[in-house]
């Protein structure tokens, strides 16, 4: 008993057919019937500091492989909305501008293509691509593990984004995206961890965990900042109840209509 229960936590070597699993579970079995991803989470800085705490929406896609891209492809289209340290609920309301005007933390929503490859020393290299298939940026690979638990396959990624530049915070990403899809853009030295959980039931909903450390948002004045999350796969008409309602308490935010709440 104690040598199988060993051998369902030993970590498994990543082969071209786990890595396909991997991006079935993350981005849907086939082109045109995507996954969707709802959770929730907290921005901190180094310090400990909390900032906000984060609702998350994301759709992956699988997209056709090109001639001279990587074979495993998918699209990402995400949306974050900060809300209140306070846990009130509201959206997140950053101190006053010239004037005085009241302002709210920017929600972050952009989409791109990542494409994922074993590199030669067998290990994943993730990739974001333009829509042609050509590499925009690359990730370096930290570490790389499969494990099999007794109820789930746990897929872990740590992965440090080089050469991209910092990413504004109002939806339209300034620099070069995300080669890992998440975090959108960052600088060398931003590390981005992804923890994805398949159940072996038939039924039950995958989750994935994800962290980004590098520079806060730009409306933080600066510093390091942890972003962590969890989400849950989940059917997309929920999905979409969710995103019109995140855009709805944006909306009303912006016009000073109160704090809507963040309970789903």
């Amino acid at each position: 008993m104690l040598i199988a229960l060993l051998a369902l936590g030993a970590s498994q070597p990543w082969s071209p057919g786990v890595l396909s699993d991997y991006v079935r579970a993350r981005a849907g079995r086939a082109r045109g019937r995507g996954t969707h991803w709802c959770g929730e989470g907290t921005l901190q800085r180094s310090s400990g500091q909390r900032i906000a705490y984060i609702d998350c929406l994301e759709s992956a896609w699988r997209t056709a492989p090109t001639d001279d891209g990587p074979a495993s492809r998918f699209g990402v289209e995400r949306l974050l909305v900060y809300r209140a340290a306070s846990g009130n609920g509201s959206v997140l309301e950053l101190t006053a501008g010239r004037g005085g005007r009241r302002r709210t933390a920017p929600s972050l929503e952009y989409s791109h293509t990542v494409g994922v490859a074993l590199a030669g020393s067998g290990v994943p290299e993730a990739m974001a691509l333009r829509a042609d298939g050509s590499v925009v940026a690359r990730a370096r690979t930290l570490h790389a593990s499969v494990r099999r638990r007794l109820f789930s396959r746990v897929y872990s990624l740590q992965l440090q984004v080089d050469g991209a530049k910092p990413k504004g915070a109002t939806g339209a990403l300034s620099g070069v995206a995300s080669a890992v899809g998440v975090g959108g853009g960052g600088v060398p030295g931003t590390v981005e961890e992804y923890e994805l959980h398949t159940p072996r039931c038939p039924g039950l909903p995958a989750e994935m965990r994800y962290r980004r450390t590098g520079p806060c948002p730009s409306w933080c004045n600066g510093g390091v900042c942890t972003t962590d999350l969890w989400l849950r796969q989940q059917r997309r008409p929920f999905f979409e109840r969710l995103r019109a309602r995140y855009r709805g308490d944006m909306r009303d935010a912006a016009a000073g209509k109160g704090a809507p709440s963040a309970e789903t």
